[in-house]
């Protein structure tokens, strides 16, 4: 029998709001290695969780980098990519107001079947899984244009 188990770390719109990105990768990872340590669990990925208004959650990640920090967001299952880039900090380490509501955004976008494609930005239906490459999810246009045949040319067996 293979059951499954995953810890989650869950953040919510008002800590992002709250904290400096700082002091919140700082608990992340506080949290994350007791987590691992307490339950001998041993991978990384996919351990931290937004919460949305209506209590959907979505897996999250925050990497530092050498300009700060980049934020991913993917569906609970970490197989549709939602969100990503380069958190914009205001002059006291806040994740700025303008990038947290387009985060908040496309998860209820993400709700409603809807996700910006990965290639161009527009919106386009998330149901339509057969335009999706790993996690990333392309409009028709930029499937047709640029990445079937890249995904043609992959074994995903």
């Amino acid at each position: 029998m293979d059951i499954v188990f995953e810890p989650k770390l869950i953040i919510s719109k008002f800590i992002l709001t709250g904290f400096p990105m700082e002091q919140i990768y700082g608990e992340y990872e506080t949290r994350r290695k007791a987590t691992k340590a307490a339950l001998d669990y041993r991978w990384d990925n996919l351990m931290l969780c937004i919460q949305d208004a209506y209590g959907h959650l979505y897996s999250f990640m925050i990497s530092p980098d050498r300009d700060g920090y980049f934020i991913t967001v993917w569906d609970i299952t970490g197989t549709r990519q939602i969100w990503k880039g380069a958190v914009v900090l205001d002059e006291n380490g806040y994740m700025s107001n303008e990038q947290i509501d387009e985060v908040m955004d496309r998860l209820r976008n993400f709700s409603d079947n809807r996700v910006k494609c990965s290639g161009c930005d527009e919106w386009t239906d998330v149901r339509d899984n057969s335009r999706r490459f790993y996690a990333s999810i392309y409009c028709e246009k930029c499937w047709e244009k640029r990445y079937k045949k890249k995904a043609e040319k992959e074994n995903y067996g």
